[in-house]
This record gives C-alpha cells, structure tokens and sequence, in this order.
C-alpha cells in the first residue's frame, strides 16, 4: 500500500491512548494520532519494485500500448525500475503481504 493509504489504518502498537467510552479510543491529540506514520515508523518496510502497483500498471499499459505479451513488457519496464521504488510498503511487525 502506499505511504498515504497506511496513514489512514490504525495501528495497533499504539500506546498513547486512552478511552473515551467503551469501543472508542481517541489520543491526546486526536483519533489520527492512533493511525500509523508509514515510513516515520522503525518497523515500516518498502515492498520490492517489481510487487509495487505503479510498477505492475505500467506493465499493463506497456502491453496494451505495445502489444507485447507479459515477459517482453516486464523486460522493458524493468529498466525503468528507479521510478518505481519506494512507492509501496508494509508495516514489518505483521510480515509481508502475500
């Protein structure tokens, strides 16, 4: 997921909270302060550049654009590789994603 999908899911290795009633948790500064920081956090961790979205669409519209079928397309958008890097990640503490 990206840095700004993660900032809006819980985390729950959050110890700064309290409740407010009994299924509400807020922070003392308010319920984002219970979100994760994605990259700001120790355990976050960036998905490999060939299993990030941007990377897999690009294939895609390389093929579509092209005609090109999987391995020719995936032989040509790997060169473009740098533009792809830390665009996706996880929280390392639940493991990689499947």
């Amino acid at each position: 997921m990206t840095e700004e999908e993660a900032k809006t899911k819980w985390c729950p290795f959050v110890t700064s909270a309290h409740y407010v009633s009994a299924n509400t948790l807020i922070g003392p500064r308010g319920l984002t302060e219970l979100c994760c920081v994605s990259s700001g956090c120790m355990a976050w961790r960036w998905s490999e550049t060939n299993r990030t979205a941007a990377y897999l669409q690009a294939v895609v519209e390389h093929m579509k654009a092209t005609g090109d079928n999987f391995n020719k397309a995936t032989q040509e958008v790997v060169k473009r590789r740098d533009e792809f890097a830390h665009t996706d990640g996880f929280c390392g503490l639940a493991g990689a994603p499947a």
